[in-house]
């Protein structure tokens, strides 16, 4: 059985997460099938009009799996290899695999608040973000006895939670995605000695390029995430918050999962509970916490 949720009670469902059965779409006529795939999109709070989990897969059914598509930023906790294709409403092997793993962790839609009249501007102050991460052109895997990481190069690019569509997405030469091919996937002990038998390097103008691809790809996620969630948009935050939740987000991914006080904290706008909770953050990266703390400090004065 691969799915995990309640949704793991449809045989059928699962052979969709197996690549075993075709995709439902607007049209289709799977009725039970359906109607779950209906109930865990109101379960995770989209809207399907007066007709609710009636069984028809037709235009609302269709929006909201648009919505999930667009929104729904994986976590690869509860699966861990799938990737979302075109928002094209039909509910396929990856579209259920990240619906189950929604319901499995209990995220929940928040319509985005309307940004439209702010003018505020971006001001993530990158530069004190690359003094954390580092910069290095010799691949290396930080920690394997504590961390989960992979092979690592750059600005804290880990290709151990990366895949081949990931690297294509971010805009990377086809020569580099042929040579990190091979440490995808690797981590930790696994990912240190194949390093060791294949070391990994790139020259400064690799290294300048994934900067900035990485750059832009993470500040749009962590920007649309934190924009469907806060009634403050974020750029209309300070450079201090902006350049701390960012700093957090490309070090832990999905904040509402693996940082879910300091996400609430930042869609909230509590700066002095965030100071709090960066200064006794418990994880390894106390020196880290402690600069980023001392930013949101300086917004309590």
């Amino acid at each position: 059985m691969i799915l995990k949720s309640s949704l793991k009670q449809s045989k059928l469902l699962n052979e969709l997460a197996a690549g075993k059965f075709n995709a439902l779409k607007k049209g289709s006529t799977n009725t039970e099938e359906i109607k779950k795939v209906q109930q865990a999109l109101i379960g995770c709070g989209f809207d399907l009009g007066s007709f609710g989990a009636d069984g028809d897969f037709g235009r609302a059914t269709e929006g909201a799996v648009k919505q999930f598509q667009t929104h729904y930023e994986p976590t690869h906790t509860t699966h861990k290899s799938y990737q979302f294709g075109d928002i094209d409403g039909i509910v396929d092997k990856n579209t259920i695999l990240a619906l189950d793993e929604a319901v499995k962790e209990g995220w929940k839609f928040v319509a985005p608040a309307n940004h439209e009249d702010c003018d505020c501007e971006l001001s993530i102050d990158h530069e004190f973000i690359g003094v954390l991460e580092g910069s290095e052109k010799n691949g290396y895997v930080p920690e394997p006895e504590k961390s989960n990481s992979g092979v690592t190069i750059a600005v804290g690019f880990d290709l151990g939670a990366r895949n081949i569509d990931d690297l294509r997405r971010l805009g990377l030469s086809e020569e580099l995605v042929e040579r990190f091919t091979p440490y995808l996937g690797l981590k930790k002990f696994a990912a240190r000695d194949f390093l060791k038998s294949n070391p990994l390097s790139i020259n400064d103008q690799e290294l300048n390029t994934i900067v900035e691809l990485v750059k832009r790809s993470e500040t749009d996620r962590i920007v649309k995430l934190f924009n469907s969630s806060s009634e403050v948009k974020f750029e209309c935050l300070p450079t201090n918050a902006q350049t701390v939740i960012a700093s957090v987000a490309y070090q832990y991914g999905y904040l509402p999962i693996r940082a879910k006080d300091f996400w609430g904290q930042a869609i909230s706008q509590d700066w002095n509970a965030m100071y709090e909770n960066l200064m006794e953050f418990g994880d390894d990266f106390d020196a880290r916490r402690h600069k980023e703390a001392k930013l949101i400090k300086e917004l309590l004065q």
